[in-house]
């Protein structure tokens, strides 16, 4: 039996147009220090306005890190992290359930 016909096809461009006004994504990056430590980043993006937040640097990311972190984040926001909806992040191990 063949799938059932879609009236409309959503693709992930339309979705992120429609839906960027309550959207964040967040990801670590590294940076490599003069002296070879490396040093993890976390932030987070308004995927609307691309606004960036630089939530906070350390050598050892951990997921209770990471909770804490975006719980400043959301105090930090106040009364607009409600706005939000969605989180785009990837399934890394440094990110909590």
């Amino acid at each position: 039996m063949p799938p059932a016909p879609r009236g409309t096809a959503t693709s992930w461009r339309i979705f992120l147009k429609t839906q960027a006004h309550g959207m964040l994504a967040t990801d670590l990056f590294h940076i490599d220090t003069v002296t070879l430590n490396r040093l993890y980043v976390l932030f987070v993006m308004e995927v609307k306005t691309r606004h960036v937040h630089i939530l906070g640097v350390t050598a050892y990311p951990t997921g209770q890190w990471v909770t804490r972190c975006a719980r400043e984040l959301m105090a930090t926001l106040d009364t607009r992290a409600a706005d939000f909806r969605f989180l785009i992040r990837d399934r890394g191990a440094n990110f909590a359930d």
